[in-house]
């Protein structure tokens, strides 16, 4: 995706798990590329707790909460339906609706350029 003009470089973070996605982020990831499904993670604020101790010890970031967006599918293959967007979770209390609806739009945007659709 370095090749996208609209995202900076510094937006792009290495592969990870879902629990390391940063907090009061919106990050992108693929299902499937080949079948065209995406979600976006909108994490809110987050913070970092400890438990154990010694070499037990394990640092985590608790997020104060966590919504992810599966973009619509529109161009169904392999026998899958189409379908719209799917909503799962809660939208951070610090992000209005109308930041979601501008934020999606943008990675759809992206999306489009990057999927070709």
């Amino acid at each position: 995706m370095l090749h996208n003009p609209k995202i900076e470089p510094s937006q792009i973070i290495a592969k990870t798990s879902t629990s390391k996605f940063p907090a009061g982020a919106t990050t992108i990831r693929f299902g499937s590329i080949k079948d065209r499904i995406a979600t976006a993670y909108v994490y809110g604020k987050g913070q970092t707790r400890t438990y154990g101790s010694g070499i037990n010890q394990h640092t985590y970031v608790a997020y104060g909460s966590k919504l992810t967006v599966t973009f619509p599918n529109r161009n169904s293959n392999n026998g899958r339906r189409d379908w719209g967007y799917t909503y799962n979770g809660d939208l951070p209390s610090d992000m209005m609706r109308q930041d979601l609806d501008i934020t999606l739009d943008y990675c759809e945007d992206v999306l489009k350029d990057f999927l070709n659709l």
